[in-house]
């Protein structure tokens, strides 16, 4: 399929005119505008293209060329996509962009706001996101798919002070079924492409700040983050991972994508020939798996049901010193016989050893380009893994289950408690104001079970329980208390065996506190009970 746009600029300027005292719009070009582009032809050979905003706060003037300076910026990082989803066997892949091939322009929907830049915007990127959402309500052609690219206008020559002080949005995140994928960077005078590899502060902010455009991309395109092999690392064509560090060296140092990466991209929607259903909840369920350290590979198997088909695998190595999972190298497999896999990881391409506690981040790419996490914690003692974790085959159905709370947030509800994806999580309510601790849930599960422990999936990023009591109950009136308990600071699972089995119909989980360093925030991906 390829698709054309074309606009005659004339018409478009008469029509920014007309709309120009609406909520929401595009004001009248003036003199300080760049020249409007005549009779430019956007096409593309994808159903699916990103849509790319310029966003300019109310007291910002659009910087000098900035069509053309992003538009080389997003035709090369297509090209390096390209280059590396063929590396690692998916052929000509890339993310559809609607693009002049002849000018070389990229289709850039430009948004004047109403929001002021000021020095206390303070990283609201919702101020920025409402604008967009009601500009594509007002002009739904033009949005082309559930992923938007936000480049934010800024009139500073230093980013770093915009970054420091008035704290401009610059990060990423994926689509599902019910939200769309945003990713948000900055242009600021003279971020340029011809600017990369060249001495000094000018070569080091192109690198840093078009390098971090194409790292938040890639969280926008469904990717998390992924580290480098040892062999990798020492590859000269390789180096640097574009999710990890690759900030720092796009453009003028070796930088990749890693396997693991192009496993979650391959899928999405972005990258697809053909017009489809994407990112519908793949009801993951794990019903084995298990890992053992076995002559110098850390080796782990498993089976897993789901609604949607599993792709790949992968295989993330994540070390306490850096949780977030920029240094984590990555495997990928294919599953054998629709559901089951099988993958032998040697540790000599695992560069830190010495950390004593990591995670193992297992990314289910399913066929609809949707993703589901499970984390399971291992440590290295003596620069050897010492591999324990596994899911029990005994934990109750959770199908039925359903929970009240103390508090919650509703983008961060419940239920998400119970859909095997530790990337969705139950949240306390944390603005408006906060809610204070203690806070509970309460967990209803529709029948008596006889229960001997209870399986808690921390959070990856914050907010994780530390402190907590556990109790049981038969009639949701008359509570038996099983004890104090504190859980482990990493995003995995662990799990609470009680003193002696308890035959309940509801448990009950008070929290009061978390690991974080002050605040009164909780949060929790998953829990279930064995």
């Amino acid at each position: 399929m390829r698709k054309q746009i074309k606009i005659s600029m004339a018409i478009v300027a008469l029509f920014l005119f007309a709309i120009s005292c609406k909520t929401i719009n595009m004001t009248e070009v003036d003199e300080t505008d760049p020249p409007p582009v005549i009779d430019t032809v956007y096409s593309s050979d994808h159903p699916y293209n990103l849509n790319v905003v310029y966003f300019v706060p109310s007291d910002i003037t659009p910087n000098a060329n900035y069509e053309q300076r992003l538009s080389k910026i997003l035709i090369d990082g297509q090209a390096f996509y390209k280059n590396w989803m063929n590396h690692w066997g998916y052929g000509q892949k890339t993310f559809g962009l609607l693009k002049d091939d002849s000018k070389q322009l990229v289709k850039i929907i430009t948004i004047r706001g109403q929001a002021a830049q000021g020095n206390g915007w303070d990283y609201n990127d919702n101020l920025i996101k409402a604008e967009v959402d009601q500009y594509f309500q007002n002009h739904p052609t033009d949005m082309t798919s559930k992923h938007i690219l936000v480049v934010t206008a800024t009139n500073e020559t230093d980013p770093d002070r915009v970054q420091n002080f008035v704290k401009m949005p610059f990060h990423g995140s994926g689509a599902t079924s019910s939200w769309n994928a945003y990713c948000f960077a900055l242009d600021y005078p003279g971020m340029d492409a011809n600017n990369l590899g060249q001495p000094g502060t000018v070569g080091f902010e192109a690198m840093k700040w078009i390098g971090g455009l194409l790292h938040e991309l890639g969280h926008t395109l469904n990717a998390g983050h992924s580290g480098e092999k040892v062999s990798e690392k020492n590859d000269p064509l390789m180096g640097t991972s574009l999710m990890g560090g690759g900030n720092y060296t796009y453009g003028t140092k070796p930088t990749f994508i890693t396997h693991s990466s192009a496993a979650s991209f391959i899928k999405g929607q972005l990258f697809s020939a053909t017009t489809g259903t994407f990112y519908g909840d793949p009801g993951l369920i794990t019903k084995r798996i298990y890992a053992k350290y076995e002559n110098g590979n850390i080796v782990v198997s498993g089976r897993l049901k789901c609604n949607n088909p599993i792709n790949e695998i992968s295989f993330n190595h994540i070390p306490s010193n850096n949780t977030g999972g920029y240094t984590a190298p990555g495997w990928v497999t294919s599953p054998v016989d629709v559901d089951s896999f099988n993958i032998s990881m040697p540790i000599s391409e695992i560069k830190e050893k010495n950390i004593e506690n990591y995670v193992l981040s297992v990314v289910v790419n399913h066929q609809n380009g949707s993703r589901s996490v499970l984390s399971f914690p291992y440590k290295y003692i003596n620069s050897l893994p010492v591999i324990d974790f596994g899911i029990r085959n005994d934990v109750y159905s959770r199908s039925t289950w359903t929970a009240t709370f103390s508090s919650e947030e509703s983008a961060n509800s419940g239920y998400k408690l119970f859909d095997s994806n530790a990337e969705t999580f139950w949240h306390s309510k944390w603005a408006s104001p906060a809610a204070p601790f203690p806070h509970y849930m309460i967990i209803d599960m529709k029948a008596s079970k006889t229960i001997h422990g209870i399986n808690f999936v921390q959070r990856d990023y914050g907010r994780r329980l530390k402190d907590i009591q556990i109790l049981t109950s038969t009639n949701n009136v008359d509570w038996e208390n099983i004890g104090q308990f504190q859980l482990l600071n990493y995003n995995g699972g662990q799990s609470i065996n009680f003193p002696s089995a308890k035959v309940a119909q509801y448990f009950k989980v008070i929290i009061t506190s978390n690991h974080d360093s002050g605040g009164t925030n909780a949060s929790l991906s998953e829990i279930s009970v064995y």
